[in-house]
């Protein structure tokens, strides 16, 4: 009888600890900017993840989700402080962001330690693979703006070209990739010029410019909306330098139309192009009543692939399992496929666009599809 009420009561303690497993929330980090210069990006991705997780009905693999959102500010320690704070207080189990590099950089290193899976927002530098916990899910500086060198001596027949960007990892990764391409095309290089982030009044750079056939040009947040004010009003497309954005995420096409005819003709390079997807943008821009753009897409989709991963393992959240199963996964979007390294670099195609009005409207639009652009040595 006693060994009869012995199984029993196992019975009841192993039944009673699956339904505890199940009812246990899987908790999302979301540490992106909501305050500070480049807010405005964090804004965008929260509407976004909760958008997908709402389609999946807040559960996945019977599972409820949790989501956890931090303040990164775009600063390195705040994005460290808060990392600390998601992984020790909330107990979180993936996390999405920080926005970009400098803040990731600061928060890599601990999330390694603590074996915490987290997926990049935006293209990222590949010194971060060697942390081993970071899903690069727009791949690396490279991937992007490469194709734009290779496309501006090929196809645009230019020759000389001259660089601004802000003085930060991401604008010297983006710049240095484009040059590579470039170069290896034949094209040289004349100058290049490096802003601090948040410059009110890029004229000093623009006077001291050396005339070229192109001027490629990244810079972060607001800073970019500036220049190309000052472009126009200098007078720089009158000489014919043509403008070139190694990513278009710096100037989005609800900015181009802010800023008028003075855009036209600028071509840059993207893996998202907003013209091509016709399933995300629609539904979105229908339920928040907003335009939307390549963060919130991004968003979206992460919050996909970690559903995904999690399908995969049944919601079993050990970080080698998902790991293992983000890097398995192979997956179409309105953009062309994407699949990862073993590194956890993502694979994908990438559009050369060029500002043309559509309509009323001002838009980045496809020229040319360069097809699943890897990292060098990947």
């Amino acid at each position: 009888m006693k060994a009869l009420v012995g199984v029993v009561l196992l019975v009841v303690v192993l039944v009673s600890g699956g339904t505890a497993l199940a009812q246990e929330p899987i908790r999302i980090g979301l540490l992106v900017p909501l305050t500070g210069g480049l807010a405005e990006f964090g804004i965008a991705a929260k509407p976004a993840v909760e958008f997908r997780l709402e389609e999946a009905g807040w559960k996945v693999a019977g599972r409820p989700i949790k989501l956890i959102v931090a303040d990164s500010a775009a600063q390195p320690a705040m994005a460290l402080d808060q990392g600390k704070k998601l992984v020790e207080h909330d107990k979180v189990h993936v996390v999405i962001g920080p926005f970009v590099s400098g803040p990731r950089l600061a928060v890599e290193p601990y999330f390694a330690q603590n074996r915490i899976l987290s997926l990049t927002l935006t293209n990222h530098t590949p010194a971060a693979k060697k942390f081993g916990w970071t899903i690069f899910l727009r791949g690396t500086f490279f991937q992007v703006p490469y194709p734009l060198g290779l496309y501006a001596s090929e196809q645009l027949g230019l020759k000389s070209a001259t660089t601004l960007a802000t003085d930060f990892v991401a604008g010297r990764g983006y710049t240095e990739a484009f040059v590579q391409g470039f170069k290896e095309k034949g094209g040289t290089v004349i100058q290049q010029q490096w802003a601090p982030l948040g410059t009110a009044d890029l004229g000093p750079y623009i006077v001291g410019m050396r005339e070229a056939d192109a001027l490629v040009a990244f810079l972060a947040g607001p800073d970019m909306f500036r220049f190309v004010k000052q472009y126009g009003e200098f007078g720089l497309k009158k000489k014919k330098m043509r403008l070139l954005v190694p990513t278009t995420t710096a100037l989005e096409d609800r900015r181009l139309g802010e800023l008028g005819d003075v855009t036209l003709g600028f071509v840059g390079t993207n893996d998202y192009v907003k013209q091509l997807d016709k399933t995300f943008v629609p539904a979105f821009e229908r339920k928040y009543g907003i335009k939307s753009e390549k963060t919130h897409a991004t968003g979206y989709e992460a919050a996909s692939v970690i559903l995904s991963a999690l399908e995969a393992t049944k919601g079993d959240t050990d970080p080698e399992k998902l790991r293992s199963a983000i890097l398995k996964l192979r997956y179409e979007t309105a953009l062309g496929p994407v699949s990862f390294t073993p590194a956890g670099v993502a694979v994908r195609d990438t559009y050369v666009v060029e500002v043309k009005k559509v309509g009323d409207e001002y838009a980045w639009v496809p020229v040319k599809k360069y097809p699943q652009v890897r990292e060098p040595g990947e």
